[in-house]
């Protein structure tokens, strides 16, 4: 009789155990999203400066499609050295057969990823993080300080230079 009651008392501590360690492994799931069901939003231009989440890539040497805005005064090849692309790759990305562009037109480039910037973060570490440079990260987003960065700000990141 009494190994009985010993048999249940040790399946009833098994069973609890059991349940704890379910209920731990289903609180960790519901609070973390794996990478593989996170969704990838990214603005179609690089104006519109819509809320989203930073988008990483799990093997930095895929890269993600960007469109981005012709500035004032912008050429082609200095357009493909800001996005370490190769000026070719560049014309054959949008089709382009000479070197025209013009101000405002869009022009689809390879980045590595996008980013929201979040508070406290400066753009030396965030350069480290996708192992590309600082001015790199500044020169893609058109900003002349690295201090004009501010948290929510998303910025483009470079494929880095080979």
């Amino acid at each position: 009789m009494e190994q009985q009651k010993k048999q249940k008392l040790f399946l009833a501590a098994i069973g609890l155990f059991v349940g704890m360690v379910a209920y731990v492994v289903i609180d960790i799931m519901m609070v973390t999203t794996p990478p593989w069901k996170k969704k990838k939003v990214i603005p179609t231009d690089s104006v519109a400066n819509a809320p989203l989440d930073s988008v990483y890539l799990v093997n930095f040497e895929d890269t993600l499609t960007y469109t981005y805005r012709i500035g004032k005064n912008e050429v082609l090849g200095k357009i493909a050295e800001k996005f370490n692309m190769q000026m070719d790759s560049l014309k054959a990305l949008n089709g382009l057969v000479a070197d025209n562009i013009t101000e405002n037109q869009r022009l689809k480039v390879k980045v590595r990823a996008l980013h929201r910037v979040k508070q406290g973060e400066i753009v030396g570490f965030i350069a480290k993080k996708y192992g590309v440079k600082t001015e790199d990260i500044l020169q893609a987003n058109n900003i002349r300080n690295a201090k004009q960065v501010w948290a929510d700000q998303l910025l483009v990141i470079p494929v880095p230079a080979k």
